[in-house]
């Protein structure tokens, strides 16, 4: 049932689905949090599930309003004892953040895109469903979002001598891509990009990541940041030495903070 259907006439609504519902109808209100809710009469309507739309879905890798509301409604259905599905779903990504978040059951291209009525049956018959990967040990991780090769030089060389994990990103949906789906602990911004870019990028990594470790080149936009949104700064001519020795501090840093989960990583 979408949203604005099943609040045309409420009261009506209700008495349809209470007598589906003792037929053994499975009832789910689809696209919800597009329409206008009521949720004196959600609560009455004799609901199986909840559709969190695909709309909340599709940045929720780097829009943390998004997953903010992704996991609101999410606790919200579960308070209701209701399932949630999440539609939309395309990348692993996404997939990482759901399930941290509670959700129960997903669709979209991640699992299949359409596919012929013979092909259906057969997934249905193997009972297909999504790869989930092993819990990996935790391992020093800093991302670097640089397109400069001397700073991927400097990081490849401090990540050497630390026994560091490093991954690069060239931009910054790379970079989310990345924080979605491995635990990282440290992220050095370096990209030459607008001030605004680099502060958004930042303040973002602070709201939807807030215990990873986050340091900036002063060559991009570190003047220009608020003090809340980066944590350390780097000069434009590091050293090994003195990036190393910020390093250890910004994950030491991070392993003193509590960390709610563990992103799933293969």
């Amino acid at each position: 049932l979408t949203e604005s259907i099943s609040m045309e006439d409420p009261e009506n609504t209700i008495g349809i689905l209470r007598t589906l519902k003792r037929m053994g109808v499975c009832l789910s209100i689809d696209d919800f949090g597009t329409g206008y809710s009521n949720l004196n009469y959600l609560k009455r309507f004799p609901l199986d599930k909840l559709k969190l739309d695909q709309s909340f879905v599709r940045d929720l890798i780097s829009d943390p309003d998004d997953l903010s509301i992704s996991r609101a409604v999410i606790a919200m259905a579960h308070t209701l004892r209701l399932k949630v599905i999440a539609e939309g779903v395309e990348k692993e990504g996404q997939r990482l953040l759901l399930t941290r978040s509670g959700c129960d059951e997903m669709q979209g291209y991640l699992f299949s895109r359409p596919v012929p009525a013979a092909d259906c049956e057969k997934y249905l018959r193997e009972g297909k469903s999504l790869t989930v990967g092993n819990e990996q040990p935790y391992q020093r991780t800093l991302l670097l979002v640089s397109e400069t090769e001397s700073w991927r030089e400097l990081a490849q060389q401090v990540s050497t001598d630390m026994a560091l994990k490093i991954l690069v990103a060239a931009t910054t949906a790379e970079a989310f891509d990345v924080l979605a789906t491995v635990e990282v602990g440290a992220v050095i911004y370096e990209l030459q990009a607008a001030t605004a870019d680099g502060a958004e990028f930042l303040s973002r990594v602070k709201q939807m990541h807030p215990t990873i470790a986050r340091l900036v080149v002063e060559t991009s936009v570190a003047e220009h940041l608020e003090h809340a949104i980066t944590e350390r700064v780097l000069g434009a001519s590091t050293s090994p030495a003195s990036l190393s020795s910020e390093l250890n501090k910004a994950f030491k840093a991070y392993e003193s903070k509590p960390v709610g989960y563990r992103p799933i990583t293969h």
